[in-house]
């Protein structure tokens, strides 16, 4: 399914899975090649992120961070201002 997605969106600059799950959500995102951000809220707790063999790339509290993270990530790629 990972896989999948990822041919589909071939044109996309990036892609990333957000899902709360470490066997299913990001471990399938790695598998593809795929960015993992990992939720907190669903079926992974932090101690089970500190014993995960799969890492995801980011990890945020609840999906609803997801925006602000985004923001602060878009800025942070743009560089300082000139």
């Amino acid at each position: 399914m990972f896989a999948i997605a990822r041919d589909l969106l071939a044109g996309c600059a990036r892609v990333a899975v957000v899902g709360d799950s470490l066997a299913s959500d990001i471990a399938g995102a790695k598998r593809a090649g795929l960015d993992a951000i990992l939720v907190l809220s669903g079926a992974t707790s932090a101690d089970d992120l500190g014993r995960a063999v799969v890492r995801p790339d980011v990890v945020l509290p609840t999906v609803a961070s997801l925006p602000s993270w985004q923001q602060h990530a878009s800025r942070l790629a743009a560089g300082p201002p000139v």
